[in-house]
């Protein structure tokens, strides 16, 4: 049997980002020359993220911890700021608590940890947080916001967030600690959306205190939970959109998720000219819808930036949103140097149908980005989870072209369907796009999807050897092996 101490670092590290702190500390201490080899890699994962909630008491104490000279801010590359905190509601029955006197306090403590965000709102005080942290973890590369938690918080972060729990760094909780009963509240602030002001205040703080060493911005989001209202980039001033321009000039990706929900104006001015602004280094770019996509489809569409564009942009992701034709044609007219493109369950306006805008997109695309190698095309007209059709719309399918769209001999494109997976190969996609250039885009149209729907699809092949139950078996196995893998929760000193 191979000796645990001779792991290879490399799955070492991958032990240190799963374990709890208290039993990757176990282990170090279990043997000694395991001790040696997994500090470092267990240092890094532990302090790699640190999670902040915008709580004033929070706060404070990890200022305080992070300023002691043991502290290991240097390892941190990653803040992830939270728009809810943890809320210890209930407590365990009377004989585990008499034990452990600070657990019966804790629902007082966290009401008055909502009250004390509005003091701090009110006062501008999270500003000066942000300039005091931002001033500790100089080596952070990357900002995440975070609106519905997807694991419980490390027995670190409530020991800031809650110092009566008395949890000691490096030990296993006591019992009445671990019972304890743990919701989710959002922070928020009157007259102001909780998302508002946590994503906009970070986000001016971040660009004022000169951290150019910031490199992807994110928001992260958990299915059926809203990102921001694109409403609420209208209104920033021209001052903090040069702040924001000259505070990211080392942004290279930006993740956003936003949603139209009731928006019934033009909403996306304000938005071309932050994302113009925070994004003129971008490389890559990822927008996705949140809210309800029907509402988008009827009453909204998504119009990028066309000003100056994106001009060092490489890769574009855009997924589930109603986009114009022709904005999108301008805006990928001013990213040249697009290789990598993905537009995912989006729908198409600008033309008389759906079928139309959708050519007419796709042949811009073969020909107006001669740096794209890589491009995924998610088509879910007539498919929006309710069987709604519309008249004029392309069919649902899933269109995937790997290589040189300039040269076909090295350009390969598959077609999936979507109401059964069938697939068909097409080697010549960009000659059918172009197939009859003396015709109009009506007629071109026609003679395109009609190709497309006459191709030889292929439906997938099953192994009989397996039976119902025995497939069902492997795939709740493999999805319980996911879920877990997914709650591992990495610990804190």
């Amino acid at each position: 049997m191979t000796s645990i101490s001779s792991i290879p670092p490399e799955l070492l590290l991958l032990v240190a980002e799963d374990l709890e702190n208290h039993d990757l500390l176990s282990l170090r201490r279990a043997c000694r020359d395991l001790n040696a080899k997994l500090r470092d890699l267990h240092l890094n994962a532990v302090y790699h993220t640190q999670r902040i909630y915008l709580v004033p008491g929070f706060l404070e104490n990890l200022i305080a911890f992070s300023t002691e000279p043991s502290a290991q801010n240097t390892r941190a590359h990653e803040l992830r700021i939270c728009f809810q905190m943890p809320y210890l509601g209930s407590v365990p029955d009377e004989h585990v608590y008499k034990s452990h006197p600070g657990v019966a306090n804790l629902p007082t403590a966290g009401l008055n940890h909502v009250t004390a965000v509005e003091r701090m709102c009110d006062s501008g005080q999270q500003f000066e947080f942000f300039n005091v942290l931002f001033s500790i973890f100089q080596n952070v590369r990357t900002i995440s916001f975070e609106s519905a938690p997807k694991r419980r918080p490390s027995y670190f972060d409530l020991s800031l967030l809650y110092p009566l729990l008395g949890i000691k760094a490096g030990e296993r909780p006591s019992a009445a600690v671990r019972g304890i009963q743990m919701g989710w509240r959002y922070l928020y602030v009157e007259g102001r959306g909780v998302d508002n002001w946590i994503w906009a205040d970070t986000i001016e703080s971040v660009a004022a205190a000169g951290l150019h060493s910031i490199t992807m911005l994110g928001f992260e989001n958990n299915y059926r939970v809203q990102g921001i209202n694109i409403t609420q980039f209208n209104g920033i001033s021209n001052d903090i959109l040069l702040q924001l321009r000259a505070g990211f000039s080392s942004l290279r990706r930006l993740e956003l998720y936003i949603n139209f929900n009731n928006c019934r104006d033009n909403p996306c001015i304000g938005f071309c000219q932050w994302l113009e602004n925070i994004g003129h280094q971008l490389e890559e770019l990822s927008l996705s819808n949140t809210g309800d996509a029907f509402w988008m489809k009827i009453h909204q569409m998504l119009f990028l930036p066309t000003s100056i564009g994106l001009p060092r942009l490489k890769k574009f992701e855009v997924e589930l949103m109603t986009l114009d034709a022709n904005n999108l044609k301008a805006f990928l007219n001013l990213c040249k140097g697009i290789s990598v493109l993905s537009i995912t369950g989006c729908w198409f306006h600008g033309s008389s149908t759906g079928r139309l805008s959708t050519y007419r997109v796709l042949k811009y695309i073969s020909e107006g980005l001669p740096k794209l190698r890589k491009f995924d095309f998610q088509i879910l007209y007539g498919y929006l989870g309710w069987s709604t059709t519309f008249d004029g719309d392309p069919p649902a399918m899933l269109l995937e072209v790997d290589g040189d769209w300039a040269s076909e001999k090295t350009c390969s494109a598959r077609l999936t369907r979507t109401r059964d997976n069938a697939v068909a190969d097409v080697d010549d996609i960009k000659a059918q796009l172009h197939a009859r250039p003396d015709l109009g885009d009506n007629d071109q149209a026609d003679i395109f999807w009609e190709s497309i729907l006459m191709r030889d699809f292929v439906e997938p092949s099953w192994d009989e050897s397996l039976d119902d139950a025995s497939e069902e078996a492997c795939r709740d196995s493999g999805e319980e092996i996911g879920r877990r893998c997914m709650c591992v929760s990495r610990g804190h000193v």
